[in-house]
């Protein structure tokens, strides 16, 4: 009989799975002025692919969770890795945008399946307390993605061009769908045979809508997902078009953003036991205000330097690391039996939104950074007013 996992083996095993969505976005960050003089389309076209990657991301919840929770959540996870790969391969040779647009849709599908079965195997495994520590630590590894990604892709972009660095997204893929393959044991208590029969699949994502602390946490973590996807879609065009940075400058730029972003996560998991997930949950939304707030003055006082760009960003990005690992653990308290499903759920209200931020922001591209400003201000207001209305008087399971 198999030993109980521990929280750090479970750490290792699932943190290079849980940073697959960030290699697919941080490394690509630096690429799109490359990638629309090559393809011969404008910025805001490459803009939208990134939209359009994470609306595959939103879409791939919804049958990511009832797979997970039917099949089990190690082959659900290998196949995602292997779609994501082969996508991956297929953006590195395309020569026409609407073939990157699709093929980037279908990698977001892909990512999809590692955010939706990691979070659940956190909820087979582990209480909610121990849960939010888990995405805590989880949350600093992809931390890492936003530190290296950018440096990555920026050196690879200028080194070999912006195919090179899908190449690296598919050798990334292929060296965890082997570590998965080896080392993940099914964490699933017992695999449900109804979950993929609509009827039920209906009822239970209305039984998930009606709880009242995971509308409250979920609904909290729209206004943090609008912050995090403004930053990743509208800041690096804003850096390398109005204030003229290099991709390689926007690489160690965006590494110097997101240390703030890593050193918060890092403290997560250990935050938690001491303040619990409520007060940790309000520490990030303030943190998200302030930064979202500070964006905006100094964008309305046209003041417009990299530092009033970089500063307000990185409270954005230290606000998204401290408040996501408890108001994931919360959305999903009261849910052990439909970890796939909650998870499903909650994935395609964050990350649809995040889809229509970063649509919205290549729409109203105009070469500035007040819709940037204008989308972080409503992120900070959003996440706050939903922790005072919602979370604060939430009831919550920590068991």
């Amino acid at each position: 009989m198999s030993s109980p996992p521990t929280l750090i083996r479970t750490v290792l095993i699932l943190c290079g799975p849980a940073a697959l969505v960030a290699v697919a976005i941080d490394t690509f960050l630096p690429t799109m002025h490359a990638m629309a003089t090559d393809l011969g389309v404008s910025v805001g076209e490459i803009q939208i692919s990134l939209g359009v990657f994470s609306a595959g991301v939103a879409f791939g919840q919804i049958p990511s969770g009832p797979l997970s929770d039917r099949f089990g959540r190690r082959p659900v996870l290998l196949g995602g890795l292997m779609v994501f790969l082969l996508t991956a391969l297929g953006c590195a040779w395309t020569e026409n945008i609407n073939a990157l647009y699709l093929l980037r849709f279908l990698q977001g599908i892909a990512g999809a399946t590692a955010m939706v079965v990691i979070r659940s195997v956190g909820r087979d495994l582990f209480g909610t307390i121990d849960s939010a520590r888990l995405f805590g630590y989880l949350f600093f590894f992809i931390s890492l993605m936003p530190v290296l990604g950018p440096m990555i892709g920026g050196n690879f972009t200028a080194w070999f061009g912006w195919r090179s660095v899908f190449i690296y997204m598919a050798i990334y893929a292929g060296v965890f769908l082997t570590v998965i393959w080896l080392t993940m044991a099914e964490s699933l208590p017992a695999k449900d045979t109804r979950a993929l029969q609509p009827i039920n699949l209906a009822q239970d994502y209305i039984t998930i809508l009606r709880d009242r602390t995971f509308l409250a946490f979920a609904v909290c973590g729209i206004g943090i997902f609008i912050g995090l996807f403004s930053l990743f879609g509208g800041l690096p065009a804003v850096l390398t078009g109005m204030m003229g940075q290099t991709p390689a400058e926007l690489g160690y730029l965006w590494a110097t953003l997101m240390t703030f972003h890593m050193v918060a996560a890092a403290a997560s998991g250990r935050l938690v036991d001491m303040i619990g997930i409520k007060n940790q949950a309000a520490v990030g939304v303030v943190t998200m205000l302030g930064g979202g707030l500070s964006f905006l003055a100094l964008a309305l006082a046209d003041v417009i330097t990299v530092s009033a760009l970089i500063f307000p960003s990185a409270a954005i990005a230290v606000g998204f690391a401290l408040a996501m690992p408890p108001i994931t653990a919360g959305a999903l308290a009261n849910f052990r039996n439909m970890a796939g499903r909650a998870t499903s759920l909650m994935g395609f209200i964050h990350i649809g939104t995040g889809a229509l931020v970063v649509t919205l922001l290549g729409i109203l591209d105009d070469g500035g950074q007040m819709p940037l400003a204008y989308f972080l201000a409503l992120a900070g207001c959003s996440a706050t007013l939903g922790y005072i209305f919602l979370i604060r008087p939430a009831p919550l399971s920590l068991e």
